[in-house]
C-alpha cells in the first residue's frame, strides 16, 4: 500500500492541512513544525504527486482539475444529460482560473467498490478532484486514503466525511412542483420514479412529496408508487397508479427522463396531457421542452452547481482548516403545457 498525506501527517501529529503546506513551503508553517512533517515524509518514504505544468495565474498552484463519476461495471447507457451541464459549468470556471480539466470515470462493482482506477487517480496527474453523481461512501473513503488532494462532492452525499459538497435543494424544489399541481386544484397527486434504494437526492424528492401531501391534510402514501428512475419505471407506475387509483388527476415525477415514460404510457392509454392528467418533473434537462406538450418541470442551476465546485475545491486548497461546507442551489418552476387546472 502506497503511503499518503494522511499517513506522514498521522506520524507527525499534526493535521494533513498542516502536512500539505509544510510539504509545499507554505510561510505560514512554523519551522519546528516542517521539520517534524519533513522527518515523518523522509522516515515514510513518501513521495509528493508529480506535478503537471502549472500554469500563470491559477489559484495557489492549482493548476489541474480531475472530474470523475460512478460507472457500474457492466452498464453501457450513456451519459445522463443533467451532468453535461455540471461539465460545462467545471469547463468553463477553470477557463476563467487558468486550470486545466480532466474527465474520467471509475469502475465499480455491484456492491459500489471501484474496481479499476483511472489513469488520473493511479499516476497523480490532477491538484484537485470533483466527484460527480452518485459515488457512495465506501468508494469515497478508498479514495480519500489513495489521493492527497482536496476532493468535493457534487450531486453527490457521502455523510460520514470531512468533504465539501455541492448539492441541489431537492426537497424544496419537490415542494415547488406539489405546490404548484395544488395551485391548479389538484389533490389526488401520484408519485413516480422512486423507491426506498433511490440514491438520496431522489429520497429528498420523494421527502418532499410527502411532506406537502401531508401538510395538506393527505395520505401521502395513498398515491405512491415504488419504480426505478427510468422511462420504464414511468410507464409502469403509471399504468398501476391508473389500474388503482383511478381518481388521480396528476403525477409529480422525480426526473425528466422517467416522465417521458409516463407521457407514453398517457398516450398508449388514451389520456390527454394535461386535459386528462397533468405532469411535473424535475432537473430541467433538454427532454423537458423537447415532450408534446413541453413539460412543466423544476430547474436545478446545473452549471452553475459545476462552477461552484471549481470554486469550492480553490477555497479548500487555500483554506485546507476551513470546517466542511454544503451548499444547497435553489431551484425553479419551470410552467409550461404539461399542467393545466382541475377540470
Amino acid at each position: 500500500m502506497s503511503v499518503t498525506l494522511r499517513d506522514v501527517a498521522e506520524l507527525a501529529g499534526v493535521s494533513i492541512g498542516t502536512a500539505s503546506q509544510a510539504l509545499n513551503h507554505h510561510p505560514s508553517v512554523k519551522s519546528e513544525t516542517r521539520q517534524l512533517v519533513y522527518e515523518a515524509a523522509g522516515k515514510l518514504g513518501y513521495k509528493p504527486r508529480r506535478r503537471v505544468q502549472t500554469f500563470a495565474g491559477s489559484d495557489d498552484s492549482l493548476s489541474v482539475v480531475g472530474i470523475l463519476t460512478k460507472h457500474d461495471l457492466y452498464d453501457i447507457t450513456l451519459t445522463n444529460p443533467f451532468y453535461s451541464h455540471i461539465y460545462a459549468g467545471v469547463e468553463e470556471e477553470c477557463r476563467r482560473r487558468n486550470m486545466s480539466v480532466m474527465f474520467s470515470s471509475i469502475d465499480v462493482d455491484e456492491q459500489n467498490y471501484p474496481v479499476r482506477w483511472p489513469p488520473m487517480i493511479k499516476d497523480a496527474r490532477i491538484d484537485a478532484l470533483l466527484l460527480v453523481g452518485t459515488v457512495l461512501e465506501p468508494t469515497v473513503d478508498v479514495l480519500v486514503n489513495k489521493v492527497d488532494v482536496p476532493i468535493t462532492l457534487i450531486d453527490s452525499y457521502a455523510p460520514g466525511m470531512a468533504l465539501d459538497s455541492i448539492v441541489t435543494d431537492n426537497i424544496g424544489g419537490a415542494k415547488l412542483a406539489m405546490e404548484h399541481l395544488f395551485k391548479l386544484g389538484h389533490r389526488n397527486i401520484g408519485l413516480i420514479g422512486s423507491n426506498l434504494k433511490s440514491p438520496t437526492s431522489i429520497l429528498e424528492r420523494r421527502e418532499g412529496y410527502l411532506q406537502t401531501m401531508m401538510a395538506h391534510g393527505l395520505d401521502p402514501e395513498t398515491y405512491l408508487i415504488d419504480t426505478p428512475l427510468n422511462p420504464t419505471g414511468g410507464a409502469d407506475g403509471l399504468r398501476w397508479l391508473l389500474a388503482n387509483r383511478s381518481d388521480m388527476t396528476a403525477v409529480f415525477v422525480c426526473n425528466d427522463d422517467t416522465a417521458t415514460g409516463v407521457y407514453q404510457e398517457a398516450s398508449a392509454q388514451g389520456l390527454k396531457i394535461p386535459d386528462d392528467l397533468s405532469v411535473v418533473g424535475f432537473d430541467n434537462t433538454y427532454l423537458a421542452q423537447n415532450l408534446a406538450p413541453p413539460l412543466t418541470t423544476i430547474h436545478v442551476e446545473k452549471k452553475w452547481m459545476g462552477m461552484l465546485g471549481v470554486q469550492a475545491l480553490a477555497e479548500r486548497k487555500l483554506y485546507p482548516e476551513k470546517p466542511k461546507v454544503t451548499i444547497y442551489v435553489e431551484t425553479q418552476l419551470i410552467v409550461r403545457e404539461s399542467t393545466a387546472p382541475l377540470r
